[in-house]
């Protein structure tokens, strides 16, 4: 995808706005195939199968492989709960005005679910800019970073 991104980068623009929320007011069509030569590097299709099993299940959770693989893996018929306490690092939540796929419920969801997990520094930014999913790597102004 990065080598016809680059020979139509608006082309690809059209492609992710179907999938996110791509605008072209906001982010820098330019920086697009840069980001698609990277992309989707380190992610599986096991990935969106995982998302959707938490959504599904609405707790943030890890893999579902069903009951029989469950028990050998996990010792338990359902998968169990990150723990989320474990994170050593300084962690953010981000989400635009305008963002489709993290939006402030989302964001709001994940606070809740992770409430004694998440550390005191914890810093969340939702609705501050007017920004979509991928705004944040891709906005023509990145000044707030």
């Amino acid at each position: 995808m990065g080598s016809l991104c680059k020979l139509a980068p608006h082309l690809c623009v059209g492609l992710e706005e179907g999938f996110f929320d791509w605008n072209s007011e906001i982010d820098n069509a330019e920086r697009y195939p840069d980001k698609e030569t990277h992309g989707p590097s380190g992610s599986g299709w096991r990935n969106l199968v995982h998302y959707g099993q938490i959504i599904k299940a609405k707790q943030f959770q890890r893999y579902d492989w069903g009951i029989d693989e469950n028990m050998k893996k996990y010792n338990s018929e359902t998968p169990p709960k990150y723990d989320l306490s474990a994170i050593q690092v300084k962690m953010a939540l981000l989400s635009g005005d305008v963002d489709a796929l993290g939006d402030p419920t989302d964001i709001a969801w994940l606070k809740d679910e992770s409430k004694s997990g998440l550390r005191k520094d914890l810093v969340v930014m939702a609705n501050e800019y007017h920004y979509g999913h991928n705004s944040f790597m891709m906005a023509n102004n990145m000044s707030y970073v």
